[in-house]
């Protein structure tokens, strides 16, 4: 196969049907100029020999690592492997609104990262939005619905970062996602990183992806709490790390502000708070 536009690389745990899911969800689009990538994480569920027996395409190739690698080391193998000019990571369970790809390939552009807007059903299962990186430190989901083209944004996430391989090997050193970081900090360090090399990440707002997870982790409990607790500290060393003391001072404060941010506001945020935010 020759280079394709597109590499499409999924890690998977222990997926059961989703993984199928979102691969028959990309060989149903209409652009095929593109190449899927699944790196399976020592999986008990027979992944691999499910993937394999069930898909006989030549676009589509499975990894399969020989322990939990975790999320960075893990995705980072299939994104080693990865021949295409963009490498685009999602989550097993992610889909794609018809012609996902085919309206990715009119914005892709070798000096900039992108993402898209996302359908993630733990802040709303209609509503599109795109996350921006607070003065917390901590990702606000805003709604883009009906928005079009593309905005500046200050974040890409982990599911929905769409690189070109020209910043993978010159500004990331082939290196996407940082293990040395916190597995809810590897995408705040990978958008800090962008920026301090100048690199502009905009998020398309013509097509979606759709995150069906449905976790309470804004639901107050004990649990949660313990989470925001692990997750501000991380986030401060991660700030600290890209030379950002102010704004590490500051996600300090998030584990006070957050929650009265998160059930004082409405979620999603407005999409005028988003062009106010962005200069949409």
């Amino acid at each position: 196969m020759s280079q394709p536009t597109f590499s499409v690389v999924f890690l998977t745990w222990n997926p059961g049907d989703r993984i199928a899911n979102s691969i028959r969800s990309v060989f149903s689009q209409s652009y095929e100029d593109l190449e899927v990538i699944v790196v399976d994480n020592d999986s008990e569920d027979g992944t691999v020999d499910r993937l394999n027996t069930e898909f006989d395409d030549d676009r589509l190739r499975v990894y399969e690592n020989d322990r939990n690698l975790g999320f960075a080391d893990g995705i980072e193998v299939g994104i080693e492997h990865a021949r295409g000019e963009y490498i685009c990571c999602y989550n097993h369970d992610t889909t794609f609104a018809d012609g996902y790809f085919e309206t990715l390939s009119k914005h892709v552009s070798d000096d900039v990262v992108l993402t898209t807007a996302r359908e993630n059903h733990r802040v709303s299962s209609t509503a599109k939005c795109v996350r921006l990186i607070s003065i917390y430190g901590f990702t606000v989901p805003y709604d883009v619905t009906g928005l079009s083209g593309r905005a500046r944004v200050n974040y890409v996430p982990g599911d929905g970062a769409i690189v070109p391989r020209q910043i993978y090997q010159k500004v990331l050193n082939r290196t996407v996602f940082d293990a040395r970081y916190h597995p809810r900090c590897e995408d705040v360090n990978l958008s800090l990183t962008l920026e301090n090399a100048d690199v502009d990440i905009y998020a398309v707002l013509d097509t979606y992806s759709v995150h069906p997870d449905k976790a309470e982790f804004y639901a107050p409990t004990v649990a949660n709490f313990l989470t925001l607790a692990g997750t501000t500290r991380a986030r401060m060393r991660t700030f600290w790390a890209n030379d950002r003391p102010v704004q590490a001072t500051i996600a300090a404060m998030s584990i006070f502000t957050h929650p009265l941010f998160i059930y004082s506001l409405s979620f999603p945020r407005p999409t005028a708070a988003f062009r106010e935010r962005t200069g949409y």
